[in-house]
């Protein structure tokens, strides 16, 4: 039985999601929900909360992956009528219950 849960246009960039990501694959779902509850990266948060909608046997391994996702793209106004682009990015998170 494979599960799949997916969070989607999650407001940080992919970069940080891969730091927790990284921890995690390869571990059964008891530990890895045990692990991810106490680390200190805000997308721990969103991590969690996937595992805990994913719902999963506690014998299945974690497998998780991160993309990115459309940039939303702003402008900070500068000196002399001129524009910088700011690109705030997101991503999606897969878990998959192997």
């Amino acid at each position: 039985m494979k599960a799949v849960a997916k969070a989607r246009f999650i407001r940080m960039s992919p970069s940080k999601v891969r730091r927790v990501v990284r921890l995690l694959n390869g571990m059964s779902y008891e530990k890895a929900s045990q692990v991810v509850r106490f680390l200190p990266y805000r997308a721990a948060t969103c991590v969690y909360k996937l595992l805990k909608s994913a719902n999963g046997d506690a014998k299945q391994q974690v497998h998780l992956l991160v993309d990115q996702a459309p940039t939303l793209k702003r402008v900070r106004p500068r000196a002399q009528s001129r524009a910088y682009p700011i690109r705030k990015r997101c991503c999606h998170i897969t878990l998959q219950l192997l």
